[in-house]
C-alpha cells in the first residue's frame, strides 16, 4: 500500500521538497498550516465578537423585562426536563381546552342573541 501511495505521489509531483501547485498557487506543508492557523484565528476572533454580541443583547433583554426572561427559563426547563408530556401537562392542557371552549361557546351564543335581539 505504501509503494502505491509512493508512486502516487511521486507521480503527482509532491515526493520529498516539492511544493503542490494549486491554481499556479505554490504552497508547502509549511505556507499551507501558516494559512491554516491564520484563518483559525479570523475563526476564533469572529466567534469571539459573535459570542460577545449575543452576550450584550441577552443582558440587555434579562434587564429590560426580568420577568419575562424568568418565565421564558422555566419554560425551557420545564420541557427540557421532560415536563411536556407528563400527566401534569395533559391534564392542564385539558382544562385550558374545556375553558377555551366555554369562552368560544359564550361569544358564539351572545352573538347569536345579540343578532336575534337586533330583528324586528
Amino acid at each position: 500500500m505504501f509503494a502505491d501511495s509512493a508512486c502516487f505521489l511521486a507521480a503527482q509531483g509532491l515526493h520529498r521538497g516539492a511544493s503542490m501547485q494549486n491554481n499556479g498557487d505554490p504552497q508547502s506543508i509549511g505556507e499551507a498550516s501558516r494559512r491554516l492557523r491564520g484563518d483559525l484565528g479570523d475563526l476564533y476572533a469572529a466567534v469571539t465578537r459573535s459570542k460577545e454580541d449575543v452576550s450584550a443583547r441577552l443582558g440587555t433583554f434579562i434587564r429590560e423585562r426580568s420577568y419575562a426572561s424568568i418565565a421564558i427559563a422555566f419554560g425551557i426547563g420545564y420541557v427540557l426536563g421532560g415536563g411536556l408530556f407528563s400527566r401534569a401537562s395533559s391534564r392542564l392542557l385539558a382544562i385550558g381546552a374545556r375553558l377555551y371552549g366555554l369562552k368560544l361557546a359564550r361569544n358564539l351564543m351572545g352573538d347569536a342573541l345579540h343578532v336575534q335581539a337586533s330583528r324586528p
